[in-house]
């Protein structure tokens, strides 16, 4: 009997899904443009799940991936026993497409009662969370009349995240320090006269308590404006009636690859309605609304730019009521375009307004990505902030006694588990060897959250790594991750990459396509893991003057240097 499991696919089946989400961009943009384009200039539509092309946030792109998959396999006359899936709304249509063919397969939806009810609530559940946060936001507020220390003068907003890092190695406010991850050294560049009327605009991620958060804001040594200390609390109400004003639009029939999904788009957007997230997007609406009715001039924003929803709510903001400020986008990272895509803005997000004036990429290379879903986007090269120790001289070689692995894990918990589990199973062929592993964790986390990820005792022969990614980098002689920038980061100081894919979804490379694939490569399973290490340790010897020119390439074309002068340009100082 054959049977797919769609929620734990084979290993050519999770293959074949990976093509497939390639392969179905534009037809997926396409879907949601088509739904958006009644609700063009909507704020409620904007910020909301299935516009927002988010793959964190809607799961419209895999449910899409999934149904183009199960096509492909009827198209090919796949004699298929039974799928199963968790998704009931999706198990209800590929049900009726095997039907429509005239295939006898068995559908099974295996989502469990307690789930299926905990689904059912979500939007009840959501909607509590985000009241107790903005309860808390409200009382967070300061009380000490922020607005007025920014004085007369237009400034300049920077748009920022402040993470709480508990344990992890590279906290964002430490001891009343702010490290700045995001611009660092953009402030270097400037004398302490262009630097006056320029102050950051943080959004808090990781912080159970935003009460805690504003207070750590507040007393560290840069130049912060929260967005709350503007707000009334009519602004917090407005933001509420978010799911009340959201189901409020209907939605015209969809289709997908010829295929109803219109139940899809209308449970997602039930389930989805109360999203802290889309409510946010609001609430920074609201703040540039109340910095206009407060006459504070704002000369420039600078909007850390991933086309989330809270991005879009502050552009649309600053275009409604700050007509002669520009803002300015900052894609000031490398990220995977197969599952990201919605960080390429299509053209009903530019029709409403939520597009930046400008969008600034960190690369010649990266130019043309942004161009993908519309082509009115204006797109410049800026300085690669984050990435400008690239360019410095190299400080450390590899001990040539070891050949030194780095795994630097992304953010996703799940996907670092899975990579960890991988090495554990290649650890044997490596006992007895120069090979040495070291563990590099996100920043958000810190060794002991990544302890917990591997059931029983923690291998020896993970050696966890703390400060500088650069310098650890340069101390290696191969990265082993997914997802995560380092992994360009790394061909940009000529050490090879290994990106692991996932067990069961789309694999998120970040390596652009022009980058020559021997420098590179994906595994999909613990036996490849441990062969492409043995193969990359011959390689590297043979090939040394290989990666000395990859080096300089891949700085040349995505990770354009800092100076004075573009610093400037992009501050439009």
């Amino acid at each position: 009997m054959t049977i797919i499991d769609l929620d734990d696919l084979s290993f050519e089946h999770n293959q074949e899904l990976n093509k497939i989400a390639v392969e179905i961009r534009e037809d997926y943009n396409n879907l949601v443009e088509s739904v958006s384009a009644e609700h063009i200039g909507n704020l409620n539509w904007i910020v909301g799940s299935i516009a927002s092309r988010n793959k964190y946030y809607s799961p419209l792109f895999i449910r899409c991936c999934r149904v183009a998959f199960i096509q492909k396999l009827i198209a090919q006359s796949t004699v298929i026993d039974k799928v199963k899936l968790a998704d009931r709304q999706l198990a209800n249509i590929i049900r009726d497409l095997f039907i429509t063919n005239g295939c006898q397969t068995k559908v099974s939806c295996t989502e469990r009662t307690f789930h299926r009810v905990w689904r059912l609530f979500r939007p009840y559940r959501q909607y509590l969370v985000a009241l107790f946060i903005l309860i808390i936001r409200l009382l967070g507020k300061s009380k000490n009349g922020t607005s007025k220390r920014v004085g007369d003068m237009p400034i300049t907003l920077v748009d920022t995240f402040v993470l709480n890092n508990g344990s992890a190695d590279e906290g964002s406010i430490n001891n009343g320090s702010y490290k700045d991850r995001y611009y660092p050294g953009l402030m270097d560049h400037l004398t302490d006269d262009e630097k006056k009327n320029i102050y950051y605009l943080p959004t808090i991620v990781g912080f159970n308590n935003p009460l805690k958060a504003f207070k750590l804001i507040r007393g560290a040594n840069a130049p912060f404006l929260i967005h709350d200390d503007f707000l009334n609390i009519s602004d917090y109400y407005f933001a509420l009636k978010q799911p009340f004003k959201l189901l409020a639009i209907k939605i015209s029939p969809a289709v997908f690859r010829g295929v109803d999904v219109s139940s899809l788009l209308k449970e997602e957007m039930v389930n989805h309605c109360s999203d802290f997230i889309s409510i946010l997007g609001l609430l920074y609406y609201r703040f540039a609304y109340r910095l206009n009715i407060k006459g504070i001039k704002v000369r420039l924003l600078v909007e850390w730019y991933e086309n989330q929803v809270i991005d879009r709510g502050m552009i649309v903001g600053f275009h409604q009521f700050h007509k002669k400020t520009k803002v300015i986008g900052y894609q000031g990272y490398v990220i995977s375009k197969n599952l990201h895509l919605y960080v390429y803005p299509n053209e009903s997000e530019y029709r409403s307004k939520a597009v930046p004036d400008v969008v600034y990429v960190v690369g010649e290379g990266l130019k043309d990505d942004l161009h993908e879903f519309c082509k009115d986007v204006v797109v410049e090269v800026g300085p690669a902030f984050r990435f400008n120790k690239l360019w410095r001289e190299r400080v450390y070689k590899p001990d040539p006694n070891f050949f030194t692995v780095l795994i630097g894990l992304p953010i996703g918990l799940d996907d670092s588990t899975y990579i960890l589990k991988l090495l554990t199973n290649t650890l044997k062929k490596f006992k007895g060897t120069n090979y040495q592993f070291w563990i590099k964790p996100h920043p958000t986390y810190g060794p002991e959250s990544i302890k917990a990820l591997l059931p029983g005792k923690w291998p020896k022969e993970f050696i966890f790594q703390k400060g500088d990614f650069h310098e650890v980098i340069e101390r290696s002689n191969l990265l082993v991750s997914n997802a995560s920038s380092v992994s360009l980061e790394a061909l940009a100081k000529g050490v090879p990459t290994i990106i692991v894919a996932p067990q069961n979804g789309v694999v998120q490379n970040p390596i652009p396509e022009a980058i020559s694939n021997d420098a590179w490569s994906i595994v999909y399973n613990s036996i490849e893991l441990e062969n492409e290490i043995m193969r990359y340790k011959e390689f590297t010897t043979v090939h040394e003057d290989f990666f000395d020119q990859l080096s300089l390439d891949v700085r040349r074309n995505y990770f354009n240097q800092v100076s004075r002068k573009n610093t400037l340009a992009f501050l439009e100082i």
